[in-house]
């Protein structure tokens, strides 16, 4: 499904709908919706934080990962790009703390997850985008990022042979891993 509000296209992917559906019934509990939700507004406080910079962007999709966020050919101010970029986790720690104080302790657990995995040094992640911002980025942030990735697959790797049902950071991990590989950020 496409719409526009104002100058941004919104893409709705089928996979938005379909992979928390198929995650509800391979992992027992609420758990995949409540941390989707959580994705959610970790992404909302990077468009919150281009909103607050005067920068509109090209295009919001939400796929199989949650949503993401495209400002396309503008460019944020370095300043700008690295605090938009920092939104997202701010987001998540804050809500942690918040949780954790009125006593969700799960909840307060995914989204400090949630804050410091967006923190790893990979080019797809928002350390990425600091990184980037700050440095160029290159071939030594693609390096660790890909040695972080491949870190993440086997300990991804380990969990749902552990666990036997979950087969989320696998998932998360392999994602990130190809889109690494391929240059993507």
């Amino acid at each position: 499904m496409r719409l526009t509000a104002g100058e941004t296209r919104i893409e709705v992917s089928f996979w938005f709908v379909a992979v928390p559906a198929i995650l509800l019934n391979v992992t027992p509990g609420l758990d995949p919706l409540i941390c989707f939700c959580f994705c959610i507004l970790h992404e909302i406080g990077h468009l919150a934080a281009m909103y607050v910079f005067g920068c509109a962007p090209e295009k919001i999709e939400f796929g199989y990962f949650g949503m993401r966020i495209d400002e396309g050919a503008a460019m944020l101010k370095t300043s700008y790009e690295v605090l938009t970029a920092a939104a997202g986790p701010a987001v998540s720690l804050t809500l942690a703390a918040v949780l954790y104080l009125y006593g969700f302790r799960y909840a307060a657990g995914v989204n400090a997850a949630l804050g410091l995995f967006n923190l790893l040094p990979v080019p797809m992640l928002d350390m990425g985008r600091i990184i980037t911002a700050l440095t160029g980025g290159g071939v030594v942030l693609r390096r660790v990022g890909t040695a972080v990735c491949v870190a993440l697959t086997a300990a991804g790797a380990a969990l749902a042979v552990y666990s036997r049902r979950n087969f989320t950071l696998l998932a998360v991990s392999l994602y990130l891993l190809s889109g690494t590989l391929r240059g993507r950020e």
